[in-house]
């Protein structure tokens, strides 16, 4: 199955499991789920996005590419993130301390 017939849920669960096992042997793969995840940012639901960007950040993939295109389509969203979303999305950025582009 090729990443572009991933849906954004699928790109979550793939990147989460990584993480959740600790497992970053292939920067390469997460460049890849990454650019495609990237493409279709506003796919992403809340839960999605913030499982999403916690997994990166908890292997160390911070590519600040991914943050910032990420920032715009969560922001739109931010009212219907509930508490455990809103945290990881928070914990996440800060990790990768992307600078805002306000």
């Amino acid at each position: 199955k090729s990443l572009d017939s991933f849906k954004p849920q699928e790109m979550s669960n793939t990147a989460w499991a990584y993480a959740t096992a600790r497992r970053f042997h292939s920067p390469r793969l997460f460049e890849k789920v990454s650019t495609e995840a990237t493409a279709r940012k506003h796919c992403f639901n809340e839960q999605a996005a913030a499982n999403f960007l916690w997994s990166c950040a908890t292997v160390g993939y911070t590519d600040e590419r991914l943050f910032s295109a990420f920032a715009q389509a969560i922001g739109s969203k931010l009212d219907e993130c509930n508490g455990q979303d809103l945290t990881n999305i928070a914990w996440a950025y800060s990790v990768a301390n992307v600078q805002s582009q306000d």
